[in-house]
């Protein structure tokens, strides 16, 4: 009986250990599975350049490693926090602003899903703030700058004859879309904007926003039509893009002397790019004046010369590039100071570092520093390893002034060589 009663006993306490240890399983389990879906609150700091306001409502997206939509948020008004509520893992943050006026979003807010426009662009300004980051187990508060991510398109046409009774202009190719992680597409589409008459022979556009060009030059087509409904259009080519954040302003002559519009400048916008050219049937009776103009250019602003205490690097039928004699050395965010403080003056876009990269290799180079030299200025690429920054739809990146070599995305901690460029037409 004593032998019974004590295996009873040994067999109950088993029996009590097997559930404590079951019940310690099951806890453990569960606090793991606990660990895994808690989520880490993301604090979001949206701002704009000085004297620009966000436009409500602003949308913001996280997108996972996938692309797939791991949280969003839509603020409506300014008094509301920013967001967001994340596991673990790496995300791209994307704010968007300024929506409305003519741009569709996806129906399904995956990052390789596409913002449209329609062919006569928007009538808003579309903002976007992008930024990677990886959720820890700490606490993330993140800074988002947000950049126009369209251009602003003005158009001035003069010497339009009396009898034209509608006139539209067509700029391709343009980037088609926009992708929700803040890419561009690269399919092209061509805007159509349609042009009101002004005055008795000039004809305007309202301001109209379209997403950047694509490739490395742009073709204008403008349509006249007659009272009697004839049509007729000229074509012109010039060797540059509409590009994000800047104003794009377009200045047609039909017949005469080059007419320059008023300035278009929007605070918060980076310097405007300015196309001026002429367009009809009567051009080659100006050759004549065309080669008084080629020859002023050759004793003018010639590629090395020295204007305004600027550089020509480059010139373009009238239009010229010029690049500081002063250089600078920073990281990417007090490159935003240096910009604002020499204004008028931009990094050179992704193009143009293309272009740089290419053309002030080795010798070339040596010979632009020597007339740098010679007007006190600060030399360039001495050891041809230094990184220049560029500005590549918005963002930063970096190149080196040798031909061969990549041009890769700025790191945010790194520090660059800053070199600025203007064009200025002539």
């Amino acid at each position: 009986m004593k032998y019974l009663l004590q295996h009873l006993r040994n067999y109950r306490l088993g029996i009590i250990l097997s559930l404590c240890m079951l019940m310690e399983t099951c806890q453990k389990i569960e606090s793991d599975e606990f660990a895994t879906d808690t989520k880490q609150v993301v604090n979001i700091k949206a701002r704009t350049a000085e004297n620009e306001h966000i436009q409500y409502p602003l949308y913001l997206y996280a997108f996972d490693e996938k692309g797939a939509c791991a949280a969003s948020q839509t603020l409506t008004e300014a008094g509301e926090t920013p967001s967001l509520s994340l596991k673990n893992g790496k995300y791209r943050i994307v704010a968007l602003s300024g929506i409305s006026g003519g741009y569709v979003l996806p129906e399904i807010p995956e990052a390789q899903n596409m913002i449209t426009m329609g062919a006569n662009g928007a009538s808003s300004a579309l903002m976007l703030g992008k930024a990677d980051v990886t959720i820890g187990n700490k606490q993330t508060t993140l800074n988002i700058v947000l950049r126009y991510a369209v251009s602003a398109i003005t158009t001035h046409l003069t010497g339009i004859p009396s009898d034209v009774s509608d006139v539209k202009l067509m700029i391709s190719p343009l980037c088609d879309a926009l992708y929700m992680n803040g890419e561009y597409s690269s399919k092209n589409m061509q805007l159509e904007i349609p042009c009101k008459k002004s005055t008795e022979d000039t004809w305007c556009s309202d301001t109209i926003y379209a997403f950047p060009g694509c490739g490395n030059e742009t073709l204008f087509n403008i349509q006249l039509t007659g009272d009697n409904n004839t049509q007729s259009t000229y074509a012109y080519t010039y060797s540059g893009i509409p590009e994000a954040n800047r104003a794009f302003n377009i200045n047609g002559n039909y017949t005469g002397a080059i007419s320059i519009g008023g300035e278009f400048i929007i605070s918060g916008w980076d310097t405007s790019i300015d196309v001026s050219f002429e367009f009809g049937t009567t051009l080659a009776d100006k050759k004549e004046d065309e080669n008084q103009s080629s020859n002023d250019n050759k004793t003018g602003l010639e590629v090395g010369s020295i204007w305004n205490d600027a550089i020509v690097v480059k010139t373009e039928g009238r239009e010229a590039l010029l690049m500081s004699l002063e250089e600078w050395f920073a990281d990417v965010s007090d490159t935003e100071y240096i910009l604002q403080e020499q204004s008028g003056w931009q990094l050179p876009t992704y193009e143009e570092a293309v272009w740089l990269r290419s053309t002030f290799g080795g010798e070339n180079r040596y010979m632009l520093n020597e007339k740098i030299w010679t007007h006190n200025g600060t030399l360039t690429g001495i050891d041809g390893v230094e990184r220049y920054l560029c500005n590549k739809n918005g963002e930063f990146y970096s190149f080196i002034f040798a031909e061969g070599t990549t041009i890769s995305k700025a790191g945010s901690k790194k520090l660059y060589y800053i070199r600025l460029f203007k064009r200025i037409s002539f």
